[in-house]
């Protein structure tokens, strides 16, 4: 009896893999925002909570023998904070748009 021989089919080494649709860098970022959604939004909480306390402490000690000095510096301080808001709220709900 002579053994039968099984035809294997030739493997397709040489044939390149499909390609993959290029990613926008707006595609890559809401992936990436996604997948931190919850982290953001508890530092961005956590932020507005420490930032807004802190104000309220540093109103409180406003040197009155130099009250120009220390407006300034409060007002630096609040345009900081807004600054912070600004970028929090702006990044709050991202979207993708193809």
């Amino acid at each position: 009896m002579i053994p039968q021989q099984h035809s294997i089919p030739p493997l397709a080494l040489d044939a390149a893999p499909a390609p993959l649709a290029p990613q926008t860098v707006s595609m890559q970022m809401h992936a990436r925002f996604q997948r931190r959604k919850l982290w953001r939004r508890f530092m961005a909480v956590l932020y507005i909570m420490t930032l807004s306390a802190y104000l309220v402490w540093r109103f409180t000690i406003i040197n009155p023998d130099s009250m120009a000095l220390s407006v300034a510096f409060f007002s630096t301080e609040c345009i900081g904070f807004i600054l912070g808001l600004t970028a929090i709220f702006t990044s709050w709900h991202y979207n993708h748009r193809s």
